[in-house]
């Protein structure tokens, strides 16, 4: 199955949004938090391509066993990433408000393509 342009799209300006953070970040935070921030970025990212991939799997099949696989991968996945941020903060490995910000980058992303997408319909009609 061939993706959307909208899909498309967003695959790529999830790169840039966290490209162009990590960019700055150096000139306005300190390492730490470029850590963190490439790190959140990073993990939101897989998030979404995982995301992606369930979706695809999941439209084809049976509408009771497509609910439970979407329960359980959720589940599965909140515990890992749970885990993954508790040993992080934790032990301190990086800096929490960082990896915050990167988390954030496929939902700055979202909001973006919907204000631009609805300006263009606002403009068409």
């Amino acid at each position: 199955m061939d993706k959307s342009p909208l899909v498309r799209r967003l695959e790529r300006r999830n790169f840039w949004i966290l490209g162009a953070m990590l960019a700055m970040s150096p000139l306005l935070s300190k390492p730490g938090f470029t850590a963190g921030l490439a790190a959140g970025g990073g993990i939101s990212i897989l998030g979404f391509y995982s995301l992606q991939g369930l979706i695809r799997r999941t439209l084809t099949l049976p509408a009771h066993k497509a609910r439970l696989k979407v329960v359980a991968y959720h589940y599965i996945r909140l515990t890992l990433l749970f885990g993954i941020l508790a040993l992080i903060f934790s032990q301190r490995i990086l800096d929490p408000v960082g990896m915050l910000v990167g988390l954030s980058v496929v939902v700055f992303n979202l909001l973006f393509t919907a204000a631009v997408d609805l300006r263009k319909i606002r403009l068409e009609v």
